[in-house]
């Protein structure tokens, strides 16, 4: 005789009365998220590096009644003792061939009961447990408990009751690598404060896909959604270098970088970084204004500086060609210019500029010029005086003339062109030549040491300038905070358990 002790398998559903043992519906309860096949005795096999396999659930369905009641498995009263029977359950209630193992609810009711038993349930062709699912000490006994039931490879699992009893088995979900509805899914649910779900890759020589990846022949292979509006939250949040993640808004994705590059896109044609703006409808408007604001709205928008190594482009379509755009490049120079232009007239050969209120907000008071180019006729011109507060001048006869004003922006005029600067240093000593620059810029980091003629890294520059020291520190800053996300992670299973 076996030992009778109690073996709650998961997350336990026990109750005594009021169970669903007729034409009633059946009540759900919980079942664990995952479920991972028990270690090997003796030594190390291959389940005991098979990743935990996720619950798929299923509506509450009714597996076996040995009283009948419809039910698709009957069979009548177990008798007890060596009244061991097995069931393949393959196409019932929705479970898979694929099925692992089986989130049941067991169910002993009489009459017919006449001593205290207990019920075991193990995979077919298994060895029988050492412990019991369910056990009762009074008769007659109605009495229910959760577990979960790993089945053979024919999702097959086996029950035996010790003294006679009708025997009811609900399940709601099952485990396996993969649902048996393609309409189905993997569902982790979590109201904690804890994650969710984590991948970790504790390798620090693992290259391409290393943490997730997912593959779709339609729609979208991974979407990432946050429906709280609180600052820092984001549908997608990309982090590199282990930076601290600051009161930011909601974003749809935010990268964040302690060095390189919060978010990088790379494509062989096409835009590496794409963005659209939409209105209430979906409808894309990259740019423009908002209701009765009059200011607006952006594709792109950044809080600090922009920068490439290529020219800045705005595009038009052309006007009789749909085969062609026309593409004008953006004034380039040491400062950051505003200006404004427009037409005049001398009048007593004398003449004055309104400087527009928008200009003198954000233009600097020192380094104004402007630009005077008569109509019609020749004139000599002069600027009697040139301040933010207006432009005055003379001229020796009267025309018409056009005029460009330029300036500087107030909050930038510091802007030095030379000066210190990272963006052309390599990420690591096995880095080659960026092949998006041109020819030329190739050149100038080959002659400034950066790059050999080859175009792996010039070792002698990362020595003397010290890359070779940063890239040193960055690796171990890796290791370390690869280190304490895995002391935060194993802290916050413990305190689950």
């Amino acid at each position: 005789m076996l030992t009778r002790r109690v073996s709650f398998l998961g997350s336990i559903s026990l109750f005594l009365t009021g169970l669903a043992l007729g034409g009633q519906s059946i009540p759900n309860w919980a079942a664990p998220a995952t479920w991972s096949p028990s270690r090997a005795r003796g030594g190390l096999s291959a389940m005991d590096v098979t990743n935990p396999l996720p619950f798929i659930g299923l509506a509450p369905c009714r597996i076996v009644d040995t009283r009948g009641n419809g039910a698709p498995i009957t069979g009548g009263m177990f008798t007890g003792g060596s009244d061991v029977r097995s069931y393949a359950v393959s196409g019932i209630c929705g479970i898979p061939a694929s099925a692992q193992a089986l989130s049941l609810n067991f169910t002993v009711t009489g009459p017919g009961q006449t001593t205290a038993g207990f019920l075991l349930a193990w995979p077919t062709g298994g060895a029988v447990p050492p412990v019991s699912i369910l056990n009762w000490d009074h008769v007659p006994a109605q009495i229910a408990n959760a577990a979960v039931v790993p089945t053979n490879a024919s999702t097959s699992f086996t029950v035996n009751v010790s003294t006679p009893t009708h025997v009811i088995i609900d399940t709601n979900g099952y485990y396996a690598s993969f649902p048996a509805d393609p309409q189905n899914f993997f569902h982790w649910e979590n109201n904690s404060t804890f994650l969710t779900m984590l991948l970790q890759n504790a390798s620090f020589s693992c290259t391409g896909a290393c943490g997730l990846q997912a593959f779709t022949n339609s729609g979208i292979a991974i979407e990432g959604k946050t429906l709280g509006s609180t600052a820092g939250s984001a549908g997608v949040r990309g982090v590199a270098g282990g930076l601290t993640t600051l009161a930011y808004s909601p974003a749809g994705v935010r990268g964040e970088s302690s060095s390189g590059y919060g978010v990088l896109g790379i494509t062989r044609s096409g835009s590496g970084v794409g963005a659209s703006l939409v209105d209430s409808t979906g409808t894309q408007v990259v740019y423009a204004l908002l209701a009765g604001a009059g200011s607006p709205n952006y594709a792109v928008y950044g809080g600090g500086n922009f920068g490439g190594t290529g020219a800045k482009y705005f595009v038009e379509p052309h006007p009789t060609d749909p085969s062609r755009v026309i593409r004008y490049v953006s004034l380039e120079g040491p400062e950051a210019g505003t200006y404004f232009r427009g037409r005049g007239k001398f009048e007593n050969r004398r003449a004055s500029i309104e400087i527009p209120e928008d200009f003198r907000m954000v233009t600097d008071s020192e380094g104004l010029s402007i630009q005077v180019t008569p109509i019609g006729e020749f004139a000599s011109v002069a600027v009697a005086e040139i301040e933010l507060s207006g432009i005055r001048l003379k001229a020796s006869r009267d025309v018409e003339f056009f005029y460009t004003v330029n300036g500087v922006r107030s909050t930038h005029k510091d802007i030095r062109p030379i000066g210190p600067g990272s963006e052309f240093i390599p990420p690591n000593a096995d880095a080659r030549m960026p092949a998006y620059l041109t020819e030329g810029q190739k050149a100038m980091l080959v002659s400034n040491g950066t790059y050999r003629e080859d175009g792996t890294v010039n070792l002698e520059t990362a020595e003397r300038l010290g890359w070779t020291k940063a890239w040193r520190d960055r690796e171990e800053q890796a290791r370390a905070a690869a280190a304490a996300n895995a002391a935060a992670h194993a802290a916050r299973l413990a305190e689950t358990k």
